[in-house]
């Protein structure tokens, strides 16, 4: 038995009707698009033989986002929240909780490298941009999420352990809000531009609505986590059913906000290409990018980069930024 509460079922399907089919075939489809797209974004990558370590950064968290989405759109079609008891709970619990991990992996480290890529921003300190760091703190995350969730399912006396998962990813969601809405107001005030062309205007006013987009989701992704832990669905809820309407409710919102996080990943890494359409964007993602080897040198060795017409610089590791002087230069 999971301590977090769910709705009566057989009360639930009676007051939702026609709601509830809709709410779980409309994100199986959801997500099932969302690892479509991870298949052709990865299709890309593998064409090439040589790749940088942005490359397969990115790459490993696309893989990530393709598990996610496909084994989302399964769960929800075979069984939709363990419902009807179909599926082994060892399985869905070990594969349903990866999702706190990948939208926060995803998330930071695609929108980072992102970042680097088309603003040529020097971050420190330089460990914070190696793919054996990035790794190693995705890993962590993973493992924690993964032993707690199974020893709850084995042990239900430990399930305040659940806080701690819930914390962690409320924390760091609330660091990303707060960082990249940061990076956005600082590159708006700051960025003077002397004679800026209409490539490199596009690129400033694209870096700045990635950011405050971000912020946005990533903070209203902390709130509903945040809200879904102290309320009636929190470990600590003293009620055995909660409100169906409810339950339904916030359940539509989390996976919303799963989605959107994924497409913006997945899109943003399709819009790393120089092809000026969505389509070009997608069959050749990786393809023509001259700066891959200085995106090596930068994210190894944590040297600047600039290129023509563009030159930023700050000084430490997103999404907290100490100081930063952001120039364009033309």
């Amino acid at each position: 038995m999971w301590p977090e509460p769910g709705p009566d079922w057989d009360v639930a399907y009676s007051l939702w009707g026609p709601a509830w089919p809709v709410h779980v075939y409309f994100f199986a489809v959801m997500y099932g698009l969302v690892a479509l797209l991870a298949v052709c974004v990865l299709s890309t990558f593998f064409k090439k033989f040589q790749l940088c370590v942005r490359s397969k950064m990115t790459i490993s968290v696309v893989i990530m986002i393709l598990i996610f989405g496909l084994s989302r759109a399964v769960f929800l079609c075979l069984d939709p929240y363990l419902a009807s008891g179909e599926i082994s709970p060892i399985l869905y619990h070990l594969l349903w909780s990866i999702g706190p991990p990948v939208q926060t992996s995803a998330f930071s480290i695609v929108l980072l490298v992102e970042l680097l890529d088309s603003t040529k921003l020097e971050i420190g300190p330089p460990r914070f941009q190696k793919l054996s760091t990035i790794a190693t703190i995705t890993l962590c995350h993973f493992a924690i999420v993964l032993t707690i969730h199974m020893l709850v399912l084995y042990h239900p006396d430990v399930s305040d352990l659940l806080i701690v998962c819930q914390t962690v990813f409320i924390v760091y969601g609330a660091a990303l809000a707060v960082g990249y809405f940061y990076v956005g107001v600082a590159i708006k005030r700051n960025c003077t531009i002397t004679h800026a062309g209409d490539h490199q205007g596009h690129q400033i006013q694209r870096l700045i609505r990635i950011s405050f987009l971000s912020a946005a989701i990533a903070g209203s992704i902390s709130v509903t986590y945040l809200y879904a832990s102290v309320s009636e669905f929190g470990v600590h809820s003293d009620i055995a059913f909660v409100d169906p309407w409810a339950w339904w409710t916030l359940q539509s919102f989390m996976r919303l906000e799963e989605v959107v996080v994924c497409f913006l990943v997945l899109i943003t890494v399709c819009k790393s290409s120089s092809y000026d359409t969505f389509v070009g964007k997608l069959s050749g993602c990786c393809k023509g990018n001259d700066l891959e080897s200085q995106d090596e040198d930068r994210l190894n060795d944590g040297q600047s980069t600039s290129t023509s017409g563009i030159k930023m610089k700050a000084f430490s590791f997103v999404p907290f930024i100490k100081r930063q002087s952001l120039t364009t230069q033309i």
